[in-house]
């Protein structure tokens, strides 16, 4: 069920499954122990079009810290059910069914989740927590985002497209890819054009990985789910508002200063908002912190450990 590579070893103690949700949907996922003492548990959620076999050097950096990780692929991508005929498009009916995903995982790892919980949370990811916790204020300790999806960088960018995507899901195109996209597979970016890191060796042990598994890949996002996202990222303001009264009281955002692919000035402007909330930038990196130099990783755990690890 999961991968593993010379170039990327998955860290020993898998515990592999198909989480069904409330509405049919198979999630792939996959849990690991510690070997020592455990001082809690990670609860991974990634971004759009990832899987659970990019994470594997960060899990194993959480395990040798003593916690428990749960990983798992959201629905429509990765190892999970794909909801379209054509498994490429990146498709999502409602923004909410997300939350029916960490639903049913929350209650297939009950047994885990009894530990303190600490969210680890990557760009659509983080959109997705934090309105899980406008419903579930005590659902994590405490929570570390990289790179939040608070707003995506090209509807700031270019607001009439947003007419344009609505205008098109009203006459029935939703589970269609945007007018004039450019087609930009998966199998054939070229680490020169990525908006997604600078290290070309993650980079291309990434590429490697969808090259071998071809069906864990993901292609463009579909109207529709740039439509559900708008609406997820129009919420914001009410899900802003609930956390200030309450959540978990630790919140670390760890984000590039300038990103391409979600907007650096939300992210700013949210944890401007929210007193429990810090936000540490980096500069001239990408999107995908964890996928970055050493140099910058060893940022991001550092920041770990001094703001977020004495919790637990």
């Amino acid at each position: 069920m999961l991968l593993e590579m010379t170039s990327n070893p998955c860290p020993a103690g898998a515990q592999t499954g198909m989480v069904t949700t409330a509405d049919g949907v198979r999630l792939r996922s996959a849990s690991w122990v510690p070997q020592g003492p455990q001082r809690g548990t990670i609860l991974m959620l990634q971004g759009r079009a990832e899987f659970i076999e990019k994470y594997f050097e960060t899990i194993a950096r959480f395990l040798d810290w003593g916690f428990a990780v749960i990983c798992f692929d959201w629905r429509g991508q990765g190892g999970s059910d794909r909801l379209l005929e054509d498994p490429m498009k990146g498709h999502i009916d409602a923004f909410e069914d997300y939350q029916k995903d960490l639903q049913a995982i929350r209650a297939y790892y009950a047994h885990l989740l009894e530990q303190p919980v600490l969210a680890f949370a990557h760009s659509m990811g983080g959109m997705i927590l934090l309105r899980a916790l406008k419903a579930s204020p005590n659902l994590t300790k405490a929570a570390v985002m990289t790179a939040p999806m608070l707003d995506i960088q090209l509807l700031r960018q270019q607001s009439w497209l947003k007419t344009v995507i609505s205008t098109c899901c009203l006459i029935g195109m939703k589970n269609h890819y945007p007018p004039l996209h450019r087609s930009q597979s998966p199998f054939t970016m070229k680490f020169e054009r990525n908006p997604l890191t600078r290290n070309r060796s993650r980079f291309e042990r990434n590429q490697m990985i969808l090259r071998t598994r071809p069906d864990l890949a993901l292609g463009m996002p579909t109207l529709g789910w740039l439509k559900e996202a708008m609406r997820a990222i129009d919420d914001l303001p009410q899900v802003i508002t609930s956390l200030q009264q309450s959540g978990p009281r630790h919140v670390l955002v760890i984000a590039p200063q300038q990103d391409r692919v979600t907007a650096s000035e939300a992210t700013r402007s949210f944890c401007a908002a929210l007193d429990h909330v810090e936000l540490v930038e980096i500069n001239e990196i990408e999107h995908e912190v964890l996928m970055e130099h050493d140099a910058v990783r060893a940022q991001f755990w550092s920041a770990v450990e001094e703001k977020i690890l004495p919790l637990f």
